[in-house]
């Protein structure tokens, strides 16, 4: 008879977990602070308004500033391409 016996998994499971809070912690700071710096800047308002918030399923990076949407689009001459798209290719280029 062959056998194959593995104690500890769950101390294994909770560093996994442990490792994994923190790579999501870093991504959303990295998405916040990315969003920050591409966001157009003429009063600070808009740039100082990124927050993120995350919980244990997941974050989420939000500006809440009335006219977020219309600099999104590119209305902007310092952003022609909006905020978020560049953004989320900047993060995938350093991530690869």
């Amino acid at each position: 008879m062959a056998r194959v016996e593995v104690k500890g998994l769950r101390a294994v499971l909770r560093n996994v977990d442990r490792i994994v809070e923190k790579q999501v912690a870093e991504l959303s700071e990295e998405l916040k602070t990315t969003a920050r710096a591409k966001t157009p800047i003429r009063t600070g308002n808009a740039r100082r308004n990124w927050q993120d918030k995350k919980s244990k399923t997941g974050f989420t990076v939000e500006n809440k500033v009335p006219y977020i949407e219309r600099l999104d689009q590119g209305s902007s001459k310092q952003a022609p391409r909006g905020i978020v798209g560049p953004t989320l290719t900047e993060i995938k280029r350093r991530n690869k």
